[in-house]
């Protein structure tokens, strides 16, 4: 499936961390970065219109807890599972992945975040190896692993994550979901702007 491109609707990419000692905002920061824009640090979903890839991203921080992280998934393109080199997955990155196998997943790629830190070459290609067979061994497609450390390496993600196929998740066309920026209920006729089965409300999203 795909979609995107100048003209279409962004890919929308959850960013993921399988470890604690992840930091999302900084990979957030190095991929904006790629796309030729800054971090202006504001939290929720950032849209961005990468010009020279012509694509256009929507990079949203998944909160470190299952619920987000499913719900998310019913609406990413791209789930980007961020792994901590030093650290690994911990029991919670391995909760994440177990229970989004029994939802759906669209498409994956894992991000390896600290391969900078570890001070010899063969240590780095070593723990590089290991996290990428692991990685690859929770999907049946084999996804593809990067290090997204350095600059260089945002601009090979964000040009894969560009040129990417969509996974179709097939319950999503009974089942759609959308990604909204703001939701907000307005009640009729003075009613409480608390939603209740016997009131009507006006749903009004924006983004």
């Amino acid at each position: 499936l795909q979609i995107g491109g100048p003209h279409g609707p962004p890919r929308v990419i959850a960013l993921i961390a399988l470890g604690h000692t992840c930091n999302l905002r900084i990979i957030r920061t190095k991929l904006l970065s790629a796309c030729g824009v800054e971090d202006g640090g504001i939290d929720g979903p950032v849209v961005v219109a990468a010009t020279d890839l012509k694509q256009r991203f929507v990079i949203y921080e998944t909160p470190r807890d299952l619920e987000s992280i499913l719900d998310i998934a019913k609406v990413a393109d791209t789930l980007a599972f961020v792994m901590p080199v030093s650290e690994g997955v911990d029991a919670l990155g391995h909760q994440f992945i177990s229970a989004l196998h029994t939802q759906g997943t669209p498409s994956v790629v894992g991000l390896l975040q600290g391969m900078t830190t570890l001070p010899h070459e063969k240590a780095r290609r070593s723990k590089r190896n290991d996290l990428t067979k692991w990685f690859q061994s929770q999907f049946r497609a084999e996804p593809k692993t990067f290090p997204l450390d350095t600059p260089e390496d945002a601009m090979i993600v964000a040009r894969y994550l560009a040129n990417q196929r969509a996974q179709e998740v097939q319950w999503r066309t009974k089942y759609p979901y959308m990604l909204v920026h703001t939701l907000t209920w307005e009640a009729s006729h003075g009613e409480a702007a608390v939603p209740a089965a016997e009131n009507v409300f006006t749903v009004r999203m924006s983004g």
